[in-house]
């Protein structure tokens, strides 16, 4: 087979697998996407020749397990249990508050969906929420409607049992509240479980609708870690039917990387705890479409502060990673209305410009951020500050190749920043290059040879690239470093990790 001829056909397998399930991959992951399809015609007892691969992924309509089986190896569900903490404390303060003052509905009935709910954690969490919050619960007239793309995945949800490692962040007196111990294992309660519905629905396509009985039935949605998989046409048209099945003033939750002001234009969007959220209010929708208004005359959505009495535990510069595969795809057509929209009209002041773009980020505004930098004089971009906030919007909007080479011009001259070393080691390993990110780490620990984060990172990437004694020889090290740390304690180099959730990922994986 030629060049040309096999590069066309994994573009048009690219093609074929955004038609089916909205998923998007960009040329340098093709050849990612040819693994995962090699690997679905195994499990199918097919072969694994692409052109004989491409003959049955580009008919109109897959079979029912040509298309569990390309789902299975397509998505990537990693979860655990409470993840992002300021969306449950928005469930408990903001959501259920509104309920029970009958502002959303005059009776005690509450309709939430768990859209990409992978093997469960999501929407268990949130039925937990719901059973810690509400005192009389089971006077409640509660539904719960999880669903994925993914049958497998489902299945692991229904049947509820987990490992440790989907309990890192999970409180202890929750998890022996509401799970019993299996073995290794932990299975959620029989309560819990009957809580949570579990549907397989394809959100891009019109199956959509199997999961929304009528129009405004939900007073709060999640799909996290869902839309950044999507193109920009897709992200625009899931978007607008969210819109369409919250009640008004319902919520709309979604992962903080995926925080768009463009296509979220209907709702306002609100700060809460650390956290970014978007709610449905009665106001007169606006266009959605790219081409039917430039997006520098879009509307704006509304940013409203809530505060609240508790401190939210919370790290606001701590830098948001996009999960690996498939990434976002931004067009150039996309960029350049993204760029129109947050250039800011009157110059930055110079003197402020630290302040100002550390107030962009923190807030999401990873657009915007990217914008302000711009337009500073050359010298001040060079600022580790800058810098730093610049390459971090870079990654989070998706720009890895330039977010890579303003990082690698930076440590040339910086040479010995070990957190901008590591940065770059984040974002080579997002774009799949696991060699190159493992040669920052080292680097990392010529450095500092007790970093256990990056210990902890390159234990990952060396077990990804097949060097197994070489992962477990890390493991072996941070084991030797935590020794005599309290369980309590928050591992260096990581977002939010303790040392006993990485004492018992280790002792799983040692033996």
């Amino acid at each position: 087979m030629e060049d040309g001829d096999y590069e066309q056909i994994r573009a048009d397998l690219a093609a074929h697998v955004h038609r089916h399930f909205g998923l998007s991959f960009k040329p340098q992951q093709w050849k990612s996407l040819e693994n995962y399809l090699k690997r679905a015609a195994t499990e199918l007892r097919r072969s694994s020749d692409l052109t004989e691969i491409s003959q049955w992924v580009s008919r109109e309509k897959l079979s029912q397990a040509e298309f569990n089986a390309l789902t299975k190896n397509l998505t990537v569900g990693e979860t655990y249990f409470f993840r992002e903490k300021a969306a449950f404390a928005l469930l408990t303060d903001k959501v259920i508050a509104a309920v029970s003052r009958g502002l959303t509905s005059g009776q005690k009935r509450l309709r939430i969906w768990s859209a990409g709910c992978s093997t469960g954690e999501e929407p268990y969490s949130i039925a937990i929420t719901l059973k810690e919050t509400l005192s009389d619960a089971n006077d409640w007239d509660i539904s719960i409607l999880a669903t994925d793309l993914n049958p497998a995945a489902l299945d692991k949800a229904r049947l509820g049992v987990y490992r440790p490692w989907s309990f890192r962040d999970t409180p202890a007196h929750l998890k022996e509240k509401f799970f019993h111990q299996k073995g290794d294992w932990w299975a959620v309660s029989p309560e819990i479980k009957r809580m949570v519905t579990f549907r397989q629905v394809n959100l891009v396509t019109d199956d959509f609708y199997n999961a929304v009985p009528s129009p405004a039935s939900f007073d709060l949605i999640f799909c996290r870690n869902v839309m950044m998989y999507f193109s920009a046409d897709l992200i625009e048209k899931v978007a607008g039917r969210f819109w369409e099945a919250l009640k008004d003033q319902g919520w709309f939750v979604t992962s903080q990387v995926e925080l768009n002001e463009f296509y979220f234009s209907r709702f306002v969007r609100v700060q809460y705890h650390s956290g970014l959220f978007y709610q449905k209010m009665n106001v007169k929708p606006v266009s959605l479409s790219v081409s039917a208004k430039p997006a520098s005359q879009a509307v704006k959505p509304r940013v409203v502060k809530h505060t609240s009495t508790s401190k939210a535990n919370h790290k606001s510069e701590s830098p948001v990673r996009p999960r690996l595969r498939p990434e976002r795809v931004r067009s150039d057509a996309q960029k350049d209305i993204s760029e129109k929209k947050t250039k800011p009209e009157t110059p930055l002041n110079v003197s402020h410009a630290e302040d100002h773009v550390r107030g962009q980020f923190r807030l999401g505004n990873y657009e915007a951020c990217i914008a302000a930098v711009r337009q500073l004089p050359a010298a001040q971009q060079q600022s580790p500050v800058i810098t730093n906030l610049f390459v971090r919007s870079l990654a989070n909007t998706g720009s890895y190749q330039e977010a890579e080479s303003r990082l690698k011009a930076y440590l040339e001259q910086h040479s010995e920043d070990i957190g901008s070393i590591r940065l770059l080691a984040d974002i080579l390993s997002e774009q799949e290059k696991t060699e190159e990110a493992d040669a920052q780490l080292v680097k990392v620990l010529y450095l500092n040879p007790d970093d256990i984060g990056a210990l902890f990172v390159r234990h990952s990437l060396l077990r990804k690239l097949g060097k197994t004694a070489q992962s477990r020889k890390s493991l072996k090290r941070i084991s030797d470093l935590i020794v005599g740390k309290a369980d309590t304690e928050h591992v260096p180099g990581t977002d939010d990790m303790r040392v006993g959730t990485l004492r018992q990922m280790i002792a799983q994986e040692l033996g």
